[in-house]
Order: C-alpha cells, then sequence, then structure tokens
C-alpha cells in the first residue's frame, strides 16, 4: 500500500515537473502614425494591414458620455478599393468609436488609382487585428460592428463566420453573397439595390430573413432594399440605421424597401402611421381601423419586450412616406398635425395605438438626445 503511494506521488511529481504550455498572443502588430491615422500591420505580414481614426474625447457633450467606453468599428473596402476612403469620422464621432479600414491583401492598379484585393486569408487577419485593439484600447467589446461594400461585403460574412464571437454583428451592401447557416446566430444587416447586378441574390436573403425570425435563437437579419440602387454605396443615413439595429441585440429583423435618398431624417420621436378606411387620404386602403389597431398593438407588445425597435419598424410598415425611409422621425408639430396629441412620454417609452386624422399611430421617445 505505501509501495502504491509512493508511485502515485511520483507520478504527480514529474505531472507537476512538466512544462506548461503557453497560451498564444497571436500574431504580433505593429502601430505607427500615419498623418491623422494610424496604421497598423502583422509583422511577419505587413500585407495585412488597416488605417484607423481614433475617437476624439472633444466631440462629446456631456461627461455621462465620455465616461462610456468607445466601440469599433471596421469597414472592409470593394474589390480594388482604398480603405482610407472607408474611415468615415462623423460615423465614428455619432457612436463614439475607433473607426478602423483593413486593407485586402494583394496591391494593384486601378482606373482610380492604387487599390486591394481580398482573398480568404483577409477574414483571418482581420480577426487578429479585432483582437488586439480590444486588447490594447479601452473598447465596448459589446460595441465592435464590421460593415463591408461589394466584394468587402462577402469578406464581412467571411469574417464573421470565421470570429463571431467578436462583433455585435455585421452589415453588407451591393455584397454577392448572402448570409448562410454559417451566420445563424449573428445579426447580420444587408443593404441592396435593386439595380444592383447582384439584385439575383435577393431572395435567398428575404428566405434567411424567414428562417431566423421562426427560430428566435439570439441571430437575426435585416433586409433593406433601396429602390433604383446600382452598385453604389447607399445613402450613409441607411448604413447608420443598421449600425443601430445591430446594436440592439434582441431586435427582431424584417424587410423594407426605401428610395436612394431617404425621407424625413431628425426628430425627437420616431412613429408609426398605419392608416384605415375611412381615414383622411386613406383612398382605397381597405384595412378596418380595429385591424390597423392590431398591428400596432403587436409590435408595441414586442418593442415593450426589446424585441423590436420603432425606427426599423417604421422602415418596414410604416405608411407615412415623408417619414418612414428615415425611421420615423418627427417633431412634435409633425404629430400635431396629423390631429395626434402628442404624451408626456418618458425617454425610452412607447404610446399608442393613437388615433389620428391619418389613421393610428405609434410614437416613441428615444433614450438621450437624437444626433
Amino acid at each position: 500500500m505505501v509501495r502504491g503511494f509512493l508511485i502515485l506521488l511520483a507520478l504527480a511529481l514529474v505531472a507537476g515537473a512538466a512544462p506548461k504550455k503557453k497560451k498564444s498572443k497571436g500574431p504580433e502588430i505593429v502601430e505607427e502614425k500615419d498623418g491623422k491615422f494610424v496604421h497598423l500591420y502583422l509583422k511577419d505580414d505587413p500585407a495585412a494591414q488597416g488605417w484607423m481614426i481614433e475617437p476624439d474625447p472633444d466631440w462629446l457633450e456631456n461627461e455621462d458620455q465620455a465616461a462610456r467606453k468607445p466601440g469599433l468599428i471596421v469597414a472592409l473596402h470593394g474589390a480594388g478599393g482604398n480603405p482610407k476612403n472607408y474611415l468615415d469620422p462623423g460615423t465614428a464621432q455619432k457612436r463614439w468609436s475607433y473607426y478602423l479600414a483593413v486593407a485586402g491583401h494583394e496591391k494593384v492598379k486601378t482606373p482610380r488609382g492604387e487599390g486591394y484585393q481580398w482573398d480568404m486569408s483577409g477574414a483571418v487577419y482581420v480577426a487578429h487585428l479585432v483582437r488586439y485593439l480590444i486588447a490594447k484600447r479601452e473598447i465596448d467589446a459589446d460595441r465592435v460592428l464590421v460593415w463591408g461594400h461589394s466584394a468587402g461585403g462577402t469578406m464581412t460574412l467571411e469574417t464573421l463566420g470565421h470570429a463571431s464571437e467578436l462583433f455585435a454583428g455585421g452589415l453588407t451592401s451591393a455584397a454577392p453573397r448572402t448570409p448562410d447557416s454559417r451566420h445563424a446566430g449573428c445579426r447580420v444587416a444587408v443593404l441592396l439595390g435593386n439595380q444592383d447586378p447582384n439584385w439575383a441574390v435577393a431572395p435567398t436573403v428575404r428566405n434567411h430573413v424567414e428562417k431566423l425570425s421562426k427560430k428566435r435563437k439570439g441571430g437575426a437579419c435585416a433586409f433593406i432594399e433601396v429602390d433604383g440602387l446600382g452598385h453604389s454605396m447607399p445613402d450613409r443615413s441607411y448604413l447608420s440605421l443598421g449600425f443601430d439595429w445591430i446594436l440592439l441585440p434582441q431586435a427582431r429583423g424584417g424587410i423594407g424597401k426605401v428610395p436612394q435618398s431617404p425621407n424625413g431624417g431628425e426628430g425627437d420621436y420616431s412613429h408609426i402611421l398605419i392608416r384605415h378606411k375611412g381615414a383622411e387620404g386613406a383612398t382605397g386602403v381597405k384595412r378596418s381601423k380595429a385591424s390597423a389597431e392590431k398591428l400596432l398593438k403587436k409590435i408595441k407588445k414586442e418593442a415593450d419586450k426589446g424585441r423590436a425597435w420603432i425606427p426599423f419598424e417604421a422602415l418596414c410598415v410604416s405608411e407615412d412616406e415623408e417619414s418612414a425611409s428615415g425611421g420615423g422621425w418627427v417633431e412634435s408639430e409633425d404629430l400635431e398635425g396629423f390631429g395626434v396629441t402628442v404624451p408626456d412620454l418618458a425617454e425610452g417609452a412607447i404610446a399608442g395605438p393613437l388615433a389620428g386624422k391619418q389613421g393610428v399611430h405609434l410614437i416613441y421617445r428615444p433614450p438621450g438626445k437624437r444626433e
């Protein structure tokens, strides 16, 4: 028995003496100042690189906002694109974020000048750069977004498939690829013009939206069709709406159609108007008032549970053509013009359905000040 004990003790000592495996820290990344940008690249692979804007504390209006950790927006250019052209100080400012534009691995000459092309290794080093920044900067890991245009949209989906745990979600515009089974747990916003050569993928996107809406297991897809848009960058307001939707982890997806330039814009409230038979200007509408109210009650129930976001719902279903595509934003005098008595709403609260001259309304007052 003693002998057995000694054998076990010897084995334990040997095991304890065995060298412990060190955790991999990932590739070494170099930072250099490049004018108003920070240039980052992998030491062993300088072609795996990006340029970054750092947030400016002076952009913030009060100390409470300044105390928040900034987020991170990662932008991926299209084929032959220049990553520096994708750096957007306005969007970074609005969201209090670092903004990193990553370059494709291959440098190329284009009619527009020097550009870059992607290969599949891009997803790997995008993830390396993001991990590095989260570790080295005071970044809110719950507010990290990736988005890309055209081939950059394809790389956005590749990056999410490779390292979805790093991102709140991703946004694609004019991409030839669509979300698939790898993205079932991801939040993905898809912007696509119906005059884009890639419009043929639209049915696949719609199917993805519908599948996720039935499962409700964390993933969701927002599909925004841009009427008349070809293979061009969508209006920045639509990108912003997609970013904001992604950052609301429980908000459901859906399908909306918008013009090339959004109607409406700024406002203290977001509202949804549903018209009904007998309402002013509701020529040809067969829906009863009770049916209109039922629809809005259903949306409000979802919104009260955090599963719907009124500006995105407005884009999808509101029948106020003057505000819907901009997210339903209106001022109190606009609502009064609809014949609606504006209630005293706390921040984040929703009122309705409320009867007006042209139909019934939901009214939402967002938290904080509108940008």
